[in-house]
């Protein structure tokens, strides 16, 4: 099985608020509440995968096939659904994100070469047509000049989160990886062009990257100018392998 393209095992101790039955959960200031996100569900879900690949124990694959079954359980329209209105983006529930839905093909396909099992390659594959039947009419897909940016978060006005668009790219990679599908590939490559095109907007006095794109822009943290550099150094030999494939 395929490595994913950033190390979540090292996070697992980090995930700390979960539901009874053992769902991560996160608390946001908007609700006062916790609340459940797919995003952060999967990544604990591939965290789970690579220490079980390290150590062989059961309970950490147990703990993907709980996260697996409880995320295509809810799924609506394909899609993997946020019920909370998160107000930053002034998004209402239901909303549906790119990066959610593009770590989900991934963690999909990693289980599926995990396991041996095709239901979860379906489950991959069902994944990227629900999503790309979307287009742009619900702003998860933004048209930039022809190619495809994909929306962490679809407001109402363009927010282009660098790395949940990247982290959508990846799991198009992986799908076309193990399936060869030639309508992942060119999703991908449409998107790495639809970065390249931005990219230059991703500047912040020269030494630093933004968040996102949202009413100009916000500068990233630390942590996360960090992530956008590696996400984009790994995407850009990504575009370069599927370029000559």
């Amino acid at each position: 099985m395929a490595k994913y393209h950033i190390d979540f095992s090292r996070d697992l101790p980090g995930f700390g608020n979960f539901d009874g039955s053992g769902i991560p959960m996160v608390f946001y200031g908007d609700t006062g509440r916790l609340e459940y996100n797919p995003v952060t569900a999967i990544q604990y879900g591939i965290a789970n995968l690579e220490q079980y690949h390290l150590t062989g124990k059961k309970v950490h694959m147990d703990a993907c096939e709980k996260i697996f079954r409880r995320l295509a359980g809810i799924k609506k329209d394909g899609l993997l659904p946020y019920d909370f209105h998160y107000k930053r983006y002034s998004l209402l529930p239901p909303w549906n994100s790119a990066m959610a839905e593009g770590q989900f093909m991934s963690f999909s396909v990693m289980l599926a070469e995990a396991r041996g099992s095709s239901a979860y390659m379906d489950e991959a594959l069902a994944t990227f047509r629900a999503l790309r039947s979307l287009g742009p009419a619900k702003g998860i897909i933004r048209d930039i000049s022809g190619s495809m940016f994909f929306e962490e978060y679809p407001s109402p006005e363009p927010s282009l989160v660098l790395n949940g668009h990247i982290f959508c790219l990846f799991g198009l990679y992986d799908l076309y990886r193990a399936t060869g599908s030639a309508e992942a590939r060119s999703a991908y490559l449409s998107g790495w062009k639809a970065m390249e095109l931005l990219r230059p907007r991703y500047r912040y006095l020269f030494i630093w990257t933004k968040y996102d794109l949202y009413g100009g822009g916000r500068p990233a943290s630390i942590f996360y100018h960090r992530l956008n550099l590696q996400l984009l150094k790994k995407a850009a030999v990504l575009a370069d392998k599927l370029s000559y494939d």
